[in-house]
């Protein structure tokens, strides 16, 4: 079904880009015309009117007729993308129903950073972009469709380094035990414990050993009330501070008989 969705795209896309062409190459001249100072002959230029899927009364001016061009062969580019793609997935029997729908937006994916690139190179944000006067439609179509082939790769990239930000992102909000006070108590006898650290919150779930308690604030850090029958046996205990972001790197708390 994906399959057929993405040739049909690409058929209508190819479609588009041969029936805008006549229209492109007449408005892009009309505009290097303009910028030579023949405004008289710039004006005389007649843009063909673009027949596709039952429009024929469409005539694209000097302004939007490009980018129509760009969002075509990107479309193009991604959909050929998508196309290779899918193929090797289905050959190496690695083809997921999560796949599909992932990358039946590869089109429009496509399409957006191809439009992107070419506002990018026109507006020349980066110093380099299209001289107006020599712009030829094969120009756009090279750089869009380029993009379009791309835009996976870069679409991925995106999602890594999303999914790597929101990860860091939790990981900065784990908690972190820095120090234990007491960071000694005696075997058999209750203690009260002071945890210090950053991150720590009402909603932190302290565990101390295998036994987890719910402790209490005393400013920024939490208490714990341990009782005798935890601390019945000499040795050490491992301190962690849970809560939904992570757990904290384990402390030491030492039973002294």
């Amino acid at each position: 079904m994906i399959a057929g969705a993405v040739a049909i795209v690409l058929g209508l896309a190819l479609w588009l880009a041969v029936a805008l062409w006549p229209a492109v190459t007449a408005a892009i001249g009309a505009d290097r015309l303009e910028l030579a100072g023949k405004a008289s002959d710039a004006a005389a230029v007649v843009i063909p009117r673009v027949h596709w899927l039952g429009l024929s009364n469409f005539v694209p001016d000097r302004t939007n007729a490009p980018l129509i061009l760009a969002l075509a062969f990107g479309t193009v580019g991604a959909s050929i993308n998508t196309a290779w793609n899918l193929s090797i997935h289905i050959a190496n029997g690695r083809a997921r129903t999560s796949w599909f729908t992932w990358n039946a937006l590869s089109p429009i994916f496509g399409a957006a950073l191809a439009l992107l690139v070419h506002l990018t190179f026109s507006a020349k944000l980066f110093g380099v972009g299209y001289d107006d006067a020599t712009l030829r439609p094969a120009t756009i179509a090279v750089m869009s469709g380029a993009a379009g082939l791309s835009s996976t790769k870069i679409r991925t990239w995106l999602q890594q380094g999303l999914t790597n930000q929101l990860a860091g992102r939790r990981r900065d909000s784990s908690p972190v035990i820095t120090e234990l006070v007491p960071a000694k108590v005696a075997a058999g006898q209750g203690a009260k414990v002071r945890i210090v650290g950053s991150n720590l919150t009402e909603a932190t779930t302290v565990v101390v050993g295998e036994v987890a308690h719910s402790p209490t604030m005393n400013g920024d850090d939490l208490e714990v009330d341990l009782p005798a029958g935890e601390l019945a046996t000499a040795g050490t205990l491992g301190v962690v501070a849970k809560n939904n972001a992570g757990q904290s790197d384990p402390i030491d708390l030492t039973v002294e008989p």
